[in-house]
């Protein structure tokens, strides 16, 4: 099984550390974004820019020259890992779980060597797999698309922004990127029989991203945020690629009831998709739902 989330770190003065507790941990970008060096306010017509030159290279130093270590870390999503420690103790399923997602650190000014040695350490030790994002693509995406339009909207607190279209435009294309290279680290990795497990709002786009290349894949999808009704959903730009998106996947879990009605209308209305009341019928294939709260 492979499942993704992402991973965090500790950091002060005297070391620069990667951690993890055996699982790459959801991203927590608002805490790691705030120390090491920052990227300057939205520009315009969005986008970030860079630290000064001469910055770059006293960071780049630092970090090649640093000693850093994998620890125990006490945050991230901690349900959905005793979720998975519970079901194997219960022998549930006994396949080896494998974790694929970011670093929640900056990684640009990361020397090459490493970045491989973090990847190999946290593979043989933590069966987990770390993709290395461009910072400004990741702060694009997390920080923008998925914590100033997706989130928001999902919560039906609709972003009103007069220069939203250019600034929602660029980050969407970042929020592409990082759904397509967590897509592909899965697709290099995957063996006949897996089963691939995507998890949340920040990845909307990944079930389908994998479809295309392996059709015949079992792929779940979980939403751990609410789904909104469609009056608000029709608010998203990019509606149709996010519903597809989600529609790769074979089951989709959200946490009620409520939320799977909203997205069953949703796509009945956006994409002319049927539904029953065990799942719905899109492009050919027969989605199934489920509800459960992690």
């Amino acid at each position: 099984m492979k499942d993704l989330k992402n991973s965090d770190k500790d950091n002060n003065d005297n070391k620069y550390t990667v951690g993890s507790d055996g699982m790459i941990h959801l991203v927590d970008a608002d805490s790691h974004y705030s120390h090491g060096y920052e990227f300057d306010k939205v520009t315009p017509f969005g986008g970030f820019s860079k630290p000064d030159y001469k910055q770059l290279l006293d960071t780049q130093n630092i970090f090649a020259s640093a000693p850093w270590r994998i620890v125990e870390f006490d945050k991230g999503n901690g349900s959905l890992k005793k979720a998975i420690r519970l079901a194997r103790l219960s022998n549930k399923f006994d396949d080896d779980v494998k974790w694929i997602g970011t670093l929640a650190m900056p990684c640009d000014l990361v020397p090459g060597e490493t970045k491989e040695r973090i990847s190999n350490e946290l593979n043989s030790k933590y069966n987990s797999d770390p993709v290395y994002i461009h910072d400004d693509v990741f702060q694009g995406h997390y920080a923008s698309f998925c914590k100033q339009i997706l989130w928001p909207t999902f919560h039906y607190q609709i972003p009103d922004n007069p220069k939203s279209n250019a600034f929602e435009n660029h980050s969407w294309n970042d929020y592409k990127e990082v759904n397509q290279l967590i897509a592909d680290s899965i697709i290099s990795q995957y063996k006949t029989g897996d089963t691939v497990w995507v998890h949340d709002y920040h990845l909307l786009l990944v079930p389908n991203m994998i479809r295309e290349k392996l059709p015949n894949a079992k792929i779940g999808f979980f939403l751990h945020v609410s789904f909104p009704s469609s009056e608000v959903f029709r608010c998203f730009a990019q509606r149709k690629s996010i519903l597809q998106g989600m529609l790769g996947a074979d089951c989709i879990t959200f946490q009620t009831e409520e939320y799977v009605r909203h997205f069953f209308q949703t796509c009945n209305r956006l994409l002319l998709a049927d539904f029953t009341e065990d799942g719905i019928k899109y492009n050919g294939r027969f989605i199934t739902k489920n509800v459960g709260g992690i």
